[in-house]
């Protein structure tokens, strides 16, 4: 239940940020994921957890399948004051 709702709000944030149909071909997903903690600390999680995760979310909203995922990068950094994740999504244009 948690994860699924965890999802719903990653897919709330992204139809408000203006996506309204998934990219077919190839795509590019960056994200920068900033926790309270230290990145070091078990307590901010695995970054491919973090990406897996938005990557489930986003699948039929961003992109088709997330198997179209072929560019992009995973940082994990420390902001105690505010907490958040940023992502972006963009076709890779051959």
């Amino acid at each position: 239940p948690k994860d699924a709702a965890h999802r719903e709000t990653i897919r709330a944030y992204a139809r408000n940020a203006g996506i309204r149909r998934p990219f077919t071909g190839r795509v590019r997903l960056d994200i920068a994921v900033y926790t309270r903690f230290d990145p070091l600390d078990l307590r901010s999680g695995d970054r491919d957890n973090h990406e897996k995760g938005i990557k489930d979310a986003l699948q039929g909203i961003a992109f088709v399948n997330d198997v179209q995922v072929c560019d992009g990068r995973t940082t994990k950094e420390q902001d105690a004051e505010r907490p958040r994740t940023e992502v972006e999504v963009s076709e890779v244009t051959p």
